[in-house]
Order: C-alpha cells, then structure tokens, then sequence
C-alpha cells in the first residue's frame, strides 16, 4: 500500500513538472499566412526565440489565418565568462 502511494505521489509531482515547464499558448490572427509552418516556425522577439508554431488554420471563409504557438518566456542565464568576445 505504502509503495502505491508513494509510485501516486512521484508521478503526480512528474506530470506538474512537465505542465509547469510547458510554455503559453497563445493565438495570433493574420490576414495572410505565406511562410508559417506548424512545428517550424519560431517565434522570435528583439532576436531571441521565445516560442514555435503549433497549429496554422484558416477562419472566416478562408480570409484569414489563425496561428496557435507556444510561448516560453522563461529568462536564460549567459555566463560571461564563458563568452568570447573578439
């Protein structure tokens, strides 16, 4: 009994783990979508990726696109001393 609950408790931490460490999912509306891929596309903001494309489908008969991605804005760390400049 003892080995059950603790086998419950492990998994439920594991699966708030992989929610927590899943990203925003937005939509964004486009009146033309030429070049968006879902799975492919990045979406980049001042030159840093912060998410990707993960659904592209057209709405109101076909004169627009809208785009599902998945935002994660969780900071990254650069150590400066492992950069090289020049």
């Amino acid at each position: 009994m003892a080995v059950t609950i603790v086998a419950f408790i492990i998994g439920a931490l594991l699966f708030f783990q992989i929610l927590k460490e899943q990203g925003e999912t937005i939509t964004i509306r486009f009146s033309k979508g030429d070049g968006i891929t879902a799975g492919k596309t990045a979406i980049r903001y001042q030159g840093l990726q912060i998410g990707q494309v993960k659904r592209v489908y057209f709405v109101d008969n076909l004169k627009e696109v809208e785009v599902q991605a998945e935002i994660n804005l969780k900071p990254k760390v650069f150590y400066a001393n492992r950069l090289n400049f020049g």
